[in-house]
């Protein structure tokens, strides 16, 4: 069972993104902006293509367009584009950053907040409260003040994410106690269970409910999939 999109979703939140709020709630793809934005020429006769179309049709470009934003909202720059893509022109790269800028203006914000609270306190909170103790934003070098912004602006979101994960484990072992079916292990975003066939949709309703109540504001959609081995992954609806 996967949580799809948890990142994007609890960047929304903490950040306050309307549009990535709106987006979710549509159902839209967040990242086809920044795909669109990287490359105009996915935007040619493109209009009328479904976003799952889209994904389809522009794969590679999507995945960096993912990759990228998702770093571009914790403070990455130019650089980490070339990374990504090195056929990027610099003219392409600007208007993309522009284009990200105006379509997601709270991601400034949620820079400068982050930046504020890290250089008064010395560290940043995720939503449920965890610290993360960041003492290089007192560095006389720049690059480490940079450095610990960015690793500030990811922790916000990641600790969240491992602290939403902490709290619904116990919920689903607990809800297992009088069954066939043992929470196996975790990855990421991921709890593995392995459980009899005919205790599958039992099974996906509590897990579901174990997070159904974790993050304001955007729904956590959980993913279920299962097979009779490890390499099986057969989605279930």
């Amino acid at each position: 069972a996967d949580l799809g999109q948890e990142e994007p979703r609890i960047v929304a939140v903490i950040a306050q993104d309307e549009t990535l709020l709106k987006a979710f709630v549509a159902g839209k793809d967040i990242y086809r902006t920044a795909t669109e934005a990287l490359y105009p020429y996915t935007t040619y006769d493109s209009e009328e293509l479904s976003d799952s179309e889209f994904k389809d049709k522009f794969d590679h470009e999507r995945f960096v367009g993912k990759t990228f934003f998702l770093a571009w909202y914790y403070g990455a720059g130019p650089s980490r584009l070339r990374v990504l893509d090195k056929t990027l022109r610099p003219v392409e790269v600007k208007k993309a950053l522009m284009t990200l800028d105006k379509a997601h203006p709270a991601r400034r914000d949620y820079l400068e907040e982050t930046r504020e609270q890290l250089s008064e306190l010395g560290y940043v909170t995720s939503l449920y409260g965890r610290r993360r103790w960041i003492s290089k934003i007192w560095s006389p070098r720049e690059k480490e003040r940079e450095e610990a912004l960015r690793e500030a602006a990811n922790m916000r979101v990641q600790a969240t994410a491992a602290d939403i994960l902490k709290i619904a484990l116990p919920r689903i072992h607990e809800a297992l106690e009088d069954k066939g079916a043992a929470l196996v292990s975790t990855v990421h975003d991921e709890v593995i269970i392995d459980t009899p066939p005919e205790e599958v949709p039992y099974v996906t309703d509590i897990v579901g409910r174990a997070f159904e109540d974790l993050l304001e504001d955007v729904p956590l959609i959980l993913e279920t999939f299962t097979g009779e081995t490890w390499a099986e992954r057969n989605r279930y609806e």
